[in-house]
């Protein structure tokens, strides 16, 4: 009875090896522009708007000093992206209708260059 084939370890490590050799020695991959603007070209970023607004109690957005929902689109900048002092580098357009978002809200790269688009109908994403 013959016995099985047993495994060559040294074989394996001297083809591995091969392999990661022969990957190692391609060049670097270059990109021709910084991911950010891959698919766009480099805009200005939105000015921000000269309205103020605030959440309340009841999670509707209103205009500040007013008693009405707000309705109308805001450029702001956007809380939830900071750069390394901890000051916002990012700009967002947000649509609201009677207080809430509705439509398509904007993130933007500092190059004006789109992050993010999101839609949403009357607060609901």
């Amino acid at each position: 009875m013959q016995s099985p084939i047993k495994p060559k370890p040294l074989l394996y490590v001297l083809c591995l090896s091969l392999i990661l050799g022969l990957t190692a020695c391609q060049p670097p991959q270059e990109w021709d522009e910084a991911p950010e603007s891959e698919s766009q070209p480099s805009v200005e970023p939105p000015e921000l708007t000269d309205i103020e607004i605030e959440t309340r109690d009841d999670g509707l957005v209103y205009e500040v000093g007013s008693d009405t929902p707000f309705t109308g689109e805001v450029v702001l900048d956007d809380e939830y992206a900071l750069d390394v002092h901890g000051k916002p580098d990012r700009r967002v357009r947000k649509p609201f209708t009677d207080g809430k978002l509705d439509g398509v809200q904007v993130r933007y790269f500092p190059s004006g260059n789109v992050v993010e688009e999101r839609t949403f109908e009357m607060g609901v994403p």
